[in-house]
């Protein structure tokens, strides 16, 4: 989730870690929308991997035999 660049607290929630201390216990907001937004990035990230759109192949030019 780093390389979709998701905050770790974020990644964390994405996950159902247990967060703790007094953030672990006193924050009870939901983090829904965070949460959306890490896993839409995380899905356009997997997208751009599975379909190769993002890959940065340069075509260098072929060199003929008497080169």
């Amino acid at each position: 989730m780093a390389r979709a660049k998701i905050r770790p607290d974020h990644a964390e929630r994405v996950l159902n870690h247990k967060i703790g201390g007094v953030e672990g216990t006193y924050d009870r907001h939901s983090y829904e929308d965070e949460k959306r937004d890490a896993l839409e990035r995380l899905a356009s990230l997997l997208h751009q991997i599975i379909t190769g759109e993002t890959a940065k192949v340069i075509q260098f030019p072929t060199r003929s035999a008497a080169e």
